[in-house]
């Protein structure tokens, strides 16, 4: 009995005033009747399928990710944050090189300036050395000089005087009254005492430049050996710096060639395959 059969039934027996309770109550049961009848008929067979459906295959449908199976929901943010790590590596790779090439660059100027400082240094000690020796040059000039003329002012007293006379001018005796004497005998060793000072006083002069060129030869020698030491201490430890440096390079890249994340994949290993088709599951 469908909906506009019981309206009809209701109408027909419910005719009077004294039923009109009494049909109003049986038209309303009527029509809930008709209500179940036809939700019943629209969603009856929805319910009874999920009423019959396999509690295991809800629980393994629930706790699958949506999608494929064996896809991961989170690669896109996964991809995202590795690619941002890798970001990063490579900035810091960057500037650990820049700061290697500024230490390597100051390096290599501190060299060139102790270099022009040690060329500068031994340009002055030259540049001294010249001036000295031109200096002790000029002296000597001058000293001989000085011992020219006073020769000379000797030779010409000799000359003026007619009681000394000189060993060439001497004559036979007797005949040449006024040069017919000796030089004194206080005259002849003054001249040789004289001669003999200056002789030494010039050994003693050429012995000092020689102690002089010993020293300055010694001192370039000794400040070219610090110089080369120096320089062979500083090479040595750039060699370990960068010895220690390609190391520790090779190590860095070895860990992060083995720990390199795939951008393409995701990071995927044997651990994600064996949460699945295991018991628990």
């Amino acid at each position: 009995m469908n909906c506009t059969q019981v309206e009809l039934y209701s109408t027909v027996k419910t005719s009077g005033p004294e039923l009109y309770i009494l049909g109003n109550a049986k038209r309303e049961l009527m029509n809930r009747i008709c209500e179940r009848t036809n939700f019943l008929e629209q969603y009856e067979r929805a319910i009874q399928e999920r009423l019959n459906r396999d509690d295991s295959e809800e629980a393994v449908e629930h706790m699958m990710p949506p999608g494929m199976a064996g896809e991961d929901p989170d690669s896109e943010s996964r991809v995202y944050r590795q690619k941002e790590q890798l970001r990063e590596w490579l900035l810091q790779q960057q500037t650990e090189q820049a700061v290697e090439k500024e230490r390597q660059r100051m390096e290599k100027l501190a060299d060139d300036q102790f270099r022009v400082h040690i060329d500068n240094v031994a340009l002055g000690l030259e540049n001294a050395e010249m001036e000295k020796r031109k200096k002790n040059a000029v002296e000597m000039n001058e000293f001989n000089q000085a011992m020219a003329e006073e020769r000379q002012r000797y030779e010409r007293e000799l000359k003026d005087d007619p009681r000394e006379i000189r060993p060439s001018q001497v004559g036979v005796p007797g005949i040449f009254h006024s040069y017919d004497r000796r030089p004194r005998p206080e005259s002849s060793q003054q001249m040789k005492k004289f001669w003999n000072l200056q002789v030494e006083e010039k050994m003693m002069t050429k012995l000092e430049g020689i102690r002089e060129k010993q020293q300055y030869a010694r001192w370039c020698s000794n400040a070219a050996r610090t110089a080369l030491i120096l320089q062979r201490q500083q090479e040595r430890q750039k060699k370990e710096l960068r010895q220690e440096l390609d190391h520790n390079n090779s190590t860095t890249a070895e860990y992060d060639r083995r720990n390199r994340p795939d951008i393409k994949r995701g990071r995927i290993d044997d651990s994600f395959f064996a949460k699945f088709n295991t018991c628990s599951r």
